[in-house]
């Protein structure tokens, strides 16, 4: 389980970190605070409610973060 749980954490960062959007930006669109954005990025397991948020501002699918789409 922990190490599904990195994976998760990995490919949102890296969904993050590879973005155009600034992180300041993804906070405006998502109204999630900056530091939390910024946990995100570096690694920090969000709440589903704020993976689909994120997901949605950052246009990857939950499926693809959460590593469903690699069956």
């Amino acid at each position: 389980m922990m190490e599904y749980e990195q994976e998760v954490k990995s490919r949102l960062a890296e969904a993050i970190n590879s973005s155009a959007m600034s992180l300041a930006e993804l906070s405006r669109r998502t109204e999630i605070p900056y530091t939390t954005i910024q946990e995100y990025a570096r690694g920090v397991m969000p709440t589903a409610a704020r993976l689909g948020l994120l997901c949605r501002a950052l246009g990857v699918s939950a499926d693809g973060i959460l590593g469903l789409d690699d069956k």
